[in-house]
């Protein structure tokens, strides 16, 4: 989700040579051929445009690292249990929650006269620090050192068989999610600099193809994240990480091949980026005030309602059951995990550009409703056949959900081509950011209700270990509350608006809202806070145990202890 652009694009910015800003405002007339910016189209073999590519590889190398590590290291190796893994997600995730606040200082407060590039070399910097620390620690053992003794709770273990365990791995685990959670922050702050480069770019297409740049770059960016997969799957696919494998490199290892990328991306980021300087920015105050104007329009407030909402139900509510129904019910390898993970990410990639040819026109309610139903459907199907023992087999479970990359991509891709039409000139940073940090929210509040209504099933490692009718009945609930949430979010589709043309008319006509616009952002606010620390507070044994915090409660865990 980052980019790499050139001066030209740069100075084709600004509205004009001595003014950096003109305020927050829709473009009086319309370009030739329906671009929203003036300036000649993209072309996407120019070196500028390569250059974008090789930011967007660089991302995607990275944000493979996080989709990556949560089942070979995080479930297999270090075995944190289920609610402390969907807390791990959302925390791993948790800085794109901010980027809005990135995009604000991005866009108007400029570091010795640069706007983008001196984001970019401190994320990068901040990225690399983090791989190369987790690159050099000592991770230590995994939790079952005698794979014997794989799935018996420790409790039960006596003073011999203890010796096989390292009942310490958990905590290292825990480690490892902080590390990469600072990581994630850094790389926010380069990407929120570069995605409102990314918005010229596409806001210059004319309007038969607007959205195929950004079809393109993130086409780029999920082929990458496929290479970390088969890193991951190759590399560390040993016994000790869920595989087969007589050798692997280590936790240490894969960090270090990782680190590589985000080192050389500081100096791709020094010498290869070039950007005007700008001898005026418009003052914080000014921009703050800017800011709460777009906030009020309903064209804005709108679709982050729609944006918050439906993807809390559709994608954010989960079952914590998953990584271990996954480990111990259909035995998937780790290879072959990463195997999947990348080809999903190849037909994520062909769809996108798919739709940057014949999918750009289409009705996006529409298209919402139809793929939201057709991935939960397919993912039903296995999941259910595999709860109840009907059949369990790694390919199926691996690969039946592989269809389901052609209506999440789809779905994914509509989302993005809003961005690009709500975006006005000075504005760039701050709207892609809001809208990105908004749909990156659920993720924590998803994780929050997640953890708590899982906490009154048997979902722990050891219970899915011990497949018991009674398990697979807590199982089979919690997978009908996630589908539940996914078909419920299809009721907030009323909200998103059916293509470019109603985006534009709502935009131009919808008018302001200022209390409906404060009391979406105060409730933005107040539910990240919460969420957040709630998830925070679900990593440590200390904390784990508050119903808040997705526990049973600290009173009735001492008593049992």
């Amino acid at each position: 989700m980052s980019t790499l652009q050139s001066l030209d694009l740069i100075e084709r910015f600004s509205q004009s040579d001595d003014k950096l800003y003109d305020g927050f405002k829709t473009p009086d007339t319309i370009e030739a051929g329906g671009a929203l910016r003036a300036g000649p189209p993209p072309s996407y073999n120019s070196l500028d445009v390569l250059a974008l590519m090789s930011q967007y590889a660089s991302m995607g190398l990275l944000y493979g690292v996080t989709y990556n590590l949560s089942y070979p290291f995080l479930t297999v190796y270090f075995h944190m249990e289920g609610t402390q893994l969907t807390s791990a997600n959302a925390l791993m995730t948790l800085a794109w929650s901010f980027k809005v606040f990135i995009g604000m200082l991005s866009d108007c407060v400029p570091v010795f006269g640069l706007r983008r590039k001196p984001y970019m070399f401190v994320g990068w910097t901040i990225n690399a620090i983090c791989m190369l620390v987790l690159a050099s620690v000592d991770h230590g053992l995994p939790l079952y050192i005698d794979p014997s003794l794989e799935g018996r709770p420790l409790s039960n273990l006596t003073a011999d068989e203890s010796r096989g365990v390292d009942a310490s791995a958990p905590s290292r685990g825990a480690f490892m999610v902080i590390m990469c959670t600072i990581a994630a922050f850094g790389q926010v702050v380069a990407e929120a600099a570069c995605d409102a480069l990314v918005v010229e770019y596409a806001q210059r297409e004319p309007l038969h193809c607007r959205g195929r740049m950004q079809s393109l770059t993130y086409a780029i960016r999920l082929c990458a994240q496929g290479v970390t997969g088969l890193m991951f799957g190759i590399c560390n696919n040993s016994p000790r990480f869920g595989g087969t494998y007589s050798w692997d490199i280590g936790v240490n290892g894969m960090f270090i091949l990782v680190s590589i990328t985000s080192t050389l991306a500081v100096p791709v980021t020094i010498f290869g980026v070039k950007e005007a300087k700008r001898t005026e920015a418009v003052s914080f105050q000014t921009y703050l005030g800017q800011c709460w104007a777009l906030a009020q329009k309903r064209a804005v407030w709108q679709i982050v309602l729609y944006l918050f909402w439906s993807t809390v139900f559709y994608c954010s509510i989960t079952t914590t059951a998953s990584p271990y129904v996954k480990f111990y019910w259909a035995k998937v390898e780790s290879f072959n995990s990463a195997l999947i993970m990348t080809i999903s990410n190849c037909v994520s990639a062909g769809v996108l550009m798919l739709m940057a040819s014949y999918g750009l026109h289409w009705n996006w309610r529409v298209t919402f409703v139809v793929t939201t139903l057709i991935a939960n459907g397919l993912d039903a199907i296995v999941q259910y056949c595999t709860i109840f023992d009907v059949f369990r087999n790694q390919w199926v479970y691996l690969g039946m959900p592989l269809a389901e990359q052609v209506p999440l991509a789809i779905n994914w891709a509509v989302t993005m081509y809003v961005i690009v039409e709500l975006a006005e000139d000075g504005s760039e940073g701050v709207m892609y950011g809001l809208l990105t940090t908004v749909m990156a929210m659920p993720m924590i509040l998803g994780a929050m209700v997640t953890n708590i209504y899982c906490a009154e099933l048997q979902l722990k490692s050891t219970d899915i270990a011990s497949d018991t009718p009674d398990v697979r009945r807590d199982v089979a609930y919690s997978y009908m509350v996630k589908y539940g949430a996914a078909a419920f979010s299809c009721c907030w589709v009323v909200l998103f608006p059916r293509q470019k043309a109603e985006c534009a008319e709502l935009k131009k006509n919808g008018g302001n809202y200022p209390r409906v616009g404060a009391a979406v952002l105060i409730s933005c606010f107040v539910i990240l806070c919460v969420s957040v620390t709630s998830t925070v507070m679900s990593m440590f044994d200390a904390t784990a145990c508050y119903v808040f915090a997705g526990g049973q409660g600290c009173d009735l865990v001492e008593t049992s202890g």
